[in-house]
């Protein structure tokens, strides 16, 4: 399921640039490489298809990584990165919003009435959503290998046979993230802003 919104978010995000339901100045913004230095263009996802496909597989593997550590009962067997109370929390709602989601599909058999899994999806990709950006915005004081983000692509770099992968296989990955982040990024700052709509509605 995790899977499935995580291409959901990807897939919505890419349709509010296309559909230019993102300011322009917001896709200038997260485009920048250097916080002192102005991007020359926005922020366009335009790469081929294959190349998406591998950009969403990194996300997909550090999200996974993030869980399965996580879910270790005993802090001392995960890697030694730093989880933040807004990481903790992010995972633990994720974590309830999945178990109601299986509840409820188990108990129906199967049978869910389409509007109650769309709601139940919404809400499972809200939750992912929230937990990337609490692992995108971490910020560490003593060491940046206590970051989930540097403590994945370490354990990524490792080739099966005890090697490090070179730089030239390593790159692609670091851009796949780094593409795939100022996109979610852009899908927050969506959902934020139509968030406050509604508010301001109700």
């Amino acid at each position: 399921m995790v899977f499935k919104v995580l291409d959901q978010l990807i897939w919505e995000a890419q349709g509010l640039i296309y559909r230019q339901e993102v300011p322009l100045n917001a896709r200038f913004e997260v485009a920048r490489y250097d916080m002192n230095t102005a991007s020359r263009k926005p922020f366009n996802f335009r790469h081929k298809q294959e190349t998406k496909r591998r950009y969403a597989s990194i996300l997909k593997q550090l999200i996974i990584y993030t869980l399965r550590c996580l879910d270790l009962e005993d802090p001392t067997e995960r890697p030694p990165f730093k989880v933040s109370r807004q990481q903790q929390k992010a995972y633990e709602d994720l974590m309830a919003v999945g178990d109601k989601l299986e509840d409820q599909w188990k108990a129906a058999r199967g049978q869910l009435p389409d509007r109650v899994l769309a709601q139940l999806m919404e809400g499972l990709k809200r939750e992912t959503l929230r937990l990337f950006m609490t692992i995108l915005r971490q910020q560490t004081k003593d060491s940046e290998h206590k970051s989930i983000i540097v403590s994945f692509l370490y354990v990524l770099s490792i080739a099966p046979d005890g090697s490090w992968y070179s730089y030239d296989t390593v790159t692609p990955w670091l851009s796949g993230l780094v593409s795939i982040s100022r996109l979610l990024i852009l899908r927050e700052a969506h959902l934020i802003r139509w968030n406050a709509i509604e508010a301001g509605v109700a």
